[in-house]
């Protein structure tokens, strides 16, 4: 069975409630194929889904959306340090873990990775380029950073099974906090974050 959507407009996304019952009939087919062989009917009755949404290509595209938008949600909204920022940030991931594993396998999705890099890249860029005016510095520790919790995070998303998202948390925290200080950056800094950064 899929995982539940929440019942209410989540991350600022606004879904109604047949999207939700898309993504919920998604999730659930997720569990037992790949993306590449999902169709129409079994995502849901082909007339509700076309009510919502133009062609297949179209759904998947809003998917990545609603999952984008809402991670970034999830991640950055009412924090305050860097343990809540990664909490957060490995929770939602675990608790949508079928669709992350999918977005970072599928032919469908190849701008995922590169979109979650980007949103990333803002987010440090803006924060390190706050403590300091050497750009090349910046430039390289934001690449570094990104980089190792991109590749983290994807070869977390295939452990079978997930090492639990307070273990990821606390060690990414850890992690991170230490590539910064020994560049001369204080990681605690960057937070809180405001919430309506997502």
């Amino acid at each position: 069975t899929g995982y539940i959507i929440a019942n209410f407009v989540s991350g600022g996304f606004p879904m109604n409630s047949s999207q939700r019952k898309l993504l919920q009939a998604l999730e659930t087919v997720l569990d037992n194929q790949p993306i590449e062989t999902v169709t129409i009917t079994e995502i849901l009755l082909a007339a509700t889904f076309y009510r919502q949404f133009a062609d297949k290509s179209a759904f998947f595209t809003w998917v990545l959306e609603y999952y984008l938008r809402d991670l970034a949600y999830a991640q950055l909204n009412d924090v305050h340090t860097p343990a809540e920022f990664f909490t957060n940030y490995f929770n939602y991931i675990y608790t949508h873990h079928v669709m992350f594993k999918t977005f970072t396998n599928s032919f469908v999705w190849p701008q995922f990775t590169q979109r979650i890099q980007e949103n990333a890249e803002k987010e440090y860029h803006r924060f390190l380029t706050s403590q300091s005016a050497d750009t090349t510095r910046v430039r390289i520790l934001t690449n570094y950073v990104v980089s190792a919790h991109t590749g983290v995070v994807i070869k977390w998303l295939h452990e079978d099974p997930l090492t639990p998202p307070a273990i990821m948390a606390s060690t990414m925290t850890s992690l991170t906090t230490g590539a910064m200080q020994k560049m001369g950056f204080n990681f605690a800094k960057m937070f809180p974050l405001p919430s309506n950064r997502a």
